[in-house]
């Protein structure tokens, strides 16, 4: 069996797995919005609905770079937005991005601080004891 104590791996484990969960919900509260804001555009809702108006105000500032530079295809009042669809893959990428690198920062650092064993702890202080 491992020297490491069970308290530690436990700690270690979970705040590697908050910081790896943390950008993936995130990412699905950002998706989401896009989403309501695609459907919401396709079937024509009305954005004076104070619901509807405030996913457009929250899904708009999120689209505002792609809105730059693609234009609107509009038929009969109902609006496909690709500058939504493209922001929902874009924004994927990037929080794949963010995860990805995240877990390299945290491989290397345990790569260069491995976890202290309990039993060379205590074979360091009874040296101290001893000399």
């Amino acid at each position: 069996m491992s020297d490491i104590p069970t308290s530690e791996i436990n700690v270690k484990k979970k705040s590697e797995f908050r910081i790896s969960v943390a950008p993936w919900v995130l990412l699905g509260i950002v998706e989401v919005l896009l989403i309501l804001r695609l459907i919401f555009k396709w079937i024509n809702i009305d954005p004076k609905i104070e619901f509807v108006d405030v996913i457009y105000g929250f899904s708009g500032m999120l689209i505002t770079p792609v809105k730059a530079i693609i234009p609107l295809p509009t038929a009969d009042g109902a609006v496909l937005e690709w500058t939504t669809l493209i922001s929902i893959v874009f924004y994927a990428l990037v929080f794949a991005a963010i995860v990805f690198v995240v877990k390299l920062i945290q491989d290397r650092k345990a790569a260069r601080n491995p976890v202290k064993h309990a039993s060379t702890d205590r074979e360091r202080d009874k040296s101290n004891i001893q000399g």
